[in-house]
């Protein structure tokens, strides 16, 4: 990665890496070849190319479209109950609003927690998985379990618990105010996103016998508070927590591993990633054009 521009500017490699008004050599030297910057060697023998930056910007795009363009309905489309839904909402349920929003608040706490404990983990085994492409894989995952929970969200337009208990008491919860997300209760988005959160990080800590598996068994007992909370605070029914735990695993522990698994479990690291050994790596890729050919020229190095 830094030999094209460095040939391109006539300065050798080891000059552009020291040269101080060159903003790659600066980001090199604060984060480090162990994090994955430039042409360091990850694991699946490829370089920090498009499959890196493309899937979460992409996701990140979806996301941002359907968050901001397309709102929950006005009127409810889902406003039926059942049994199981009435019982461990009376279980869980905080009696005052000052419960419900202290409940609704330790569930966002929680949320963040387990993001930051997510990144702290690709910090620490960045020896083995290489920062940046970790953090592509991780984000490309939560925006897709986003994206089905927006979009499920608002073509459900489920009722939220609290809204019947705010006609009568417009002092119920600070959810009496939410407008149109009053009908965005299924299913849960802390839940689905917690459980994507925490199946990351059991991907690599499998061994919950061993003190690397305390990783997954925190993001495990995390994402089960936060599911537990929002029914406290009586944003959501217990099938919306449920449903969101299950789309989370989805996302979070099994698609990582079938889809992109090169960062998924610690042992995958372990393995080697082709038969052969030889891995390619593109250099350059030029226009050339003379009066012989015309067309693109590419450099390789394996």
């Amino acid at each position: 990665m830094l030999a094209p521009i460095a040939a391109a500017a006539g300065v050798s490699e080891e000059g552009f890496e020291t040269a101080g008004d060159a903003p790659e050599a600066a980001l090199k030297r604060f984060f480090g070849s162990d994090w994955g910057i430039g042409e360091h060697e990850v694991h699946d023998g490829k370089p920090l190319y498009w499959d890196v930056w493309v899937p979460p910007v992409g996701t990140a795009v979806v996301l941002a479209v359907l968050e901001f363009g397309v709102a929950p309905p006005e009127e409810p489309r889902w406003v039926g109950r059942n049994g199981f839904d009435d019982g461990i909402r009376d279980a869980l349920k905080a009696g005052s609003p000052s419960g419900r929003n202290s409940a609704a608040l330790a569930s966002d706490a929680l949320f963040g927690a387990l993001g930051a404990t997510l990144v702290a983990d690709r910090a620490v085994y960045r020896d083995k998985y290489p920062f940046i492409r970790s953090l592509g894989s991780d984000l490309t995952w939560f925006f897709s379990d986003s994206i089905v929970t927006r979009a499920t969200k608002v073509s459900a337009g489920r009722q939220r618990p609290f809204v019947r208990s705010c006609s009568a008491n417009p002092n119920y919860s600070t959810g009496c105010d939410a407008g149109r997300d009053r009908n965005a209760s299924f299913f849960s988005g802390h839940a689905s996103s917690t459980a994507t959160l925490a199946g990351l990080l059991c991907n690599r800590h499998r061994d919950l016998l061993s003190w690397d598996g305390l990783w997954c068994v925190g993001g495990i007992g995390g994402t089960a508070a936060t599911g537990v909370l929002r029914i406290t605070a009586d944003n959501h029914w217990a099938t919306d927590v449920i449903t969101g735990w299950s789309f989370g695993a989805v996302f979070g522990f099994i698609l990582p591993i079938y889809v992109w698994p090169a960062f998924g479990a610690t042992e995958a690291a372990e393995q080697p990633t082709s038969m052969t050994g030889l891995t390619f790596h593109l250099r350059a890729v030029s226009p050339v054009a003379s009066d012989e050919m015309k067309g693109i020229g590419y450099e390789i190095r394996f």
